[in-house]
């Protein structure tokens, strides 16, 4: 229950989305910390690239209610170049429920979302996870590494981020500040590869949150 007055503390981060090397879009990260505990996770993508003959176009909106780094539930609506997924997943007892455009079917708990926007627990060797893609609703077995700390430049600074890197299934490397947020991924999707680097970091102010009924 939140209490009357409680204020939740949101996040907003810019990333420039790089495909093959070139700017070819934008994604918006807003992680907000409620007064619970929780956290809800909008973020949205746009990508267009042109070529020769016709125009790529892309677009991406989800939001996703943690606790206890557990997945409550997941909306997303995408656009891939004209085909169109509505995703919802919903936690019912020890199972997750996964609606794709109208088509349900049930999976474990234990699971991670391609947004991939929070730093994984540990330091994994060669761990098997589920990875639901955001886009499709797929269900990816993967593997989960711990790479180590490395130090980037992120939004014209240089931090010390922790590395990790999924593979066998789903591809990406990945990076994390010391909020454990994302700061860069690079990943290979379609044969693509498609870089998300973090370019902005701002504080949204805090507003009053209703009392819950």
């Amino acid at each position: 229950m939140v209490g009357h007055g409680a204020a939740a503390a949101a996040e907003t981060r810019d990333y420039t989305i790089l495909v093959d090397g070139k700017p070819q879009g934008e994604y918006h990260l807003t992680i907000t910390k409620q007064a619970d505990g929780s956290f809800v996770v909008q973020s949205h993508a746009k990508v267009r690239i042109s070529y020769l003959i016709k125009t790529y176009r892309y677009s991406y909106r989800g939001q996703e209610t943690w606790k206890d780094n557990r997945l409550v539930r997941f909306d997303s609506s995408t656009n891939d170049d004209g085909k169109q997924y509505e995703v919802v997943a919903l936690a019912q007892g020890q199972q997750l429920q996964v609606q794709v455009n109208g088509q349900s079917r049930a999976v474990g708990p234990d699971i991670w979302i391609s947004t991939y926007w929070q730093q994984p627990r540990g330091q994994p060797r060669h761990q098997k996870i589920a990875v639901l893609d955001g886009d499709t609703g797929d269900v990816i077995p993967s593997k989960l590494q711990y790479v180590g700390i490395e130090q980037r430049t992120v939004a014209g600074q240089t931090q010390n981020c922790a590395h990790y890197k999924v593979f066998d299934g789903m591809q990406a490397d990945l990076w994390y500040d010391a909020q454990g947020y994302l700061v860069h991924e690079d990943a290979i999707d379609d044969g693509h590869r498609v870089v998300h680097e973090l370019v902005r970091i701002w504080q949204q102010p805090q507003q009053p949150q209703q009392p819950s009924k």
